[in-house]
């Protein structure tokens, strides 16, 4: 099943996660060895050196942990070159980003925990958002703390 086809996929309680496609026809617990790099990817490795090319970059986390982050908001946490967790932001998160905090609860039910994401920049306290995990569906859902929309979605 693609993702960018049916985003709804995410709050049906039967899905498998690890069934669903994403960018590169991608699934949570493949390699990444295939996927091509077009050299417009961030990658971050543990490790990592300055001024490695994007190529390099992909080479070496196909063997260790990192990110790779796509243009359209996708990104994948790997592990051991294998897709770990997958991170939806931006463009990726499609109608899904007009979601709030209501709609998500009549989707998905009550979430596990509701944490309250703080940063401290100094002294300023900047209001992050909540995010809502549901730990049965392996989903943790950040809400934008102006709008209240949906900002990032993280499936592991």
């Amino acid at each position: 099943m693609d993702f960018y086809q049916n985003q709804e996929i995410l709050f049906d309680s039967t899905f498998l996660k690890n069934e669903i496609n994403f960018i590169h026809g991608k699934k949570l617990n493949e390699l990444i060895q295939s996927i091509p790099i077009e050299g417009n990817e961030d990658i971050y490795y543990e490790g990592e050196q300055s001024n490695e090319s994007v190529e390099s970059k992909f080479l070496k986390l196909c063997q260790t942990n990192g990110w790779i982050h796509f243009e359209d908001g996708t990104s994948f946490g790997i592990k051991k070159g294998k897709i770990n967790e997958i991170k939806l932001t931006n463009s990726s998160l499609g109608k899904l980003s007009k979601l709030i905090p209501k709609d998500v609860k009549e989707r998905l039910g009550k979430p596990s925990k509701i944490e309250h994401d703080i940063i401290t920049y100094v002294f300023d306290s900047i209001d992050e958002s909540n995010i809502y995990h549901y730990k049965k569906a392996g989903i943790s859902i950040q809400f934008d703390p102006d709008n209240k929309r949906i900002k990032e979605i993280r499936i592991k």
